[in-house]
């Protein structure tokens, strides 16, 4: 296995980095554990009007055949009557040539490029360095310039017993090659604006390791930003049997894990109800003092069920309690919703923490 040195980068650059690198027509590889998201990420990314990408074309290396990008032999006839085989690609591949003839650009995404067969690796090399599958070529001239699509390419590392293959070195040389780290910031911050299941955030929150730690390829199953996605699906289903529980959370996130969230997972049978809470956040019960378990999970589920009809009163509720529950109940609250800004209650709260609320007032 070659060692390569390369840029280890976040979540939240990866969009900038890869808007750049298509700006400069460069191609970018990613390698990233296991179940972090880079495919959905970079599929948001894509999506960015200002790109001006006008068709996709997803491309995973292990599922593909090697047919799709080299095309299959069909038999041709020549004027003087000699038979030969050519070679007929696939029509996705002519979608891009004639987009870039009316001076449209594509973008192929190729994902798992680093677990697949040597023929089918191969013929992905050739695409990202030379625009050309099997005999096409994707580099499409139009009004005297040269439309390329953009490529961004996406694999496991090598520690991941993901049954990955080397590249070569000339290869990694020609493209700009990042690791992508998973930050529980990162992933926090994105199951926040994506909804997940209010106890799936409190958990993160509470056990940051859980991401940071990332995949464990010692283990079967890991917790991953993919895993935590699903285990808040689960969670919003609500029909996890008490009995089966624990295999159940285990085959999601991994016997690592799952023994801490189950446990985790019981606080939020304690939690005060929330319709309690509306009907009188001034008298309301709170947690006890020496419980901030429950204080902690019940800010986050506060906060995922605000809305501008119950804003108010969770913000006269949740302001009884520590000032840094507060802060985060409002603050995630905002980060999902912004309209939430326009409360008299949250306005007034924000002002009075600005050190927590300066990017979210602007």
């Amino acid at each position: 296995m070659a060692m390569i040195n390369h840029q280890t980068i976040s979540i939240a650059d990866m969009g900038r980095i890869i808007r750049r690198n298509i700006a400069q027509e460069k191609v970018t590889l990613v390698l990233a554990q296991i179940g972090v998201g880079k495919t959905s990420i970079v599929q948001d990314i894509l999506k960015d009007p200002s790109l001006n990408i006008d068709y996709v074309l997803q491309l995973n290396g292990q599922t593909r055949l090697v047919d799709d990008f080299t095309g299959i032999p069909t038999a041709q006839q020549n004027p003087d009557g000699i038979t030969t085989s050519v070679w007929a690609n696939q029509e996705e591949f002519v979608k891009i040539i004639r987009l870039a003839k009316k001076g449209i650009r594509s973008a192929i995404v190729i994902d798992e490029i680093t677990c697949c067969s040597i023929e089918m690796s191969s013929a992905l090399q050739s695409l990202v360095l030379e625009g050309r599958v099997g005999t096409l070529d994707l580099w499409t001239e139009y009004n005297g310039k040269i439309i390329k699509p953009a490529i961004v390419c996406m694999g496991n590392r090598p520690e991941d017993n993901s049954n990955y293959n080397d590249l070569p070195l000339a290869f990694f040389d020609r493209v700009r090659v990042y690791e992508l780290h998973p930050s529980a910031e990162d992933v926090i911050e994105f199951s926040i604006k994506d909804g997940w299941h209010p106890l799936v955030t409190a958990y993160m929150k509470q056990f940051p390791k859980c991401i940071t730690e990332g995949f464990l390829p010692d283990q079967f199953v890991s917790f991953t930003p993919r895993s935590g996605k699903e285990l808040s699906d689960e969670e919003f289903l609500g029909d996890i049997p008490k009995d089966l529980e624990l295999p159940i959370i285990q085959s999601i996130m991994g016997s690592e894990r799952a023994r801490e969230y189950v446990a985790f997972r019981r606080v939020w049978t304690e939690l005060i109800p929330r319709e309690e809470i509306y009907a009188d956040p001034t008298g309301c019960r709170l947690p006890e003092v020496n419980r901030p378990d429950l204080s902690f999970t019940l800010a986050q589920s506060l906060s995922y069920f605000m809305t501008k009809e119950n804003a108010t009163k969770t913000v006269k509720y949740i302001t009884r309690l520590d000032k840094s529950f507060a802060n985060l109940c409002i603050s995630d609250a905002v980060k999902r919703d912004k309209a939430l800004m326009h409360n008299a209650e949250i306005k007034t709260f924000a002002l009075a923490n600005m050190d927590v609320f300066t990017d979210l007032v602007a």
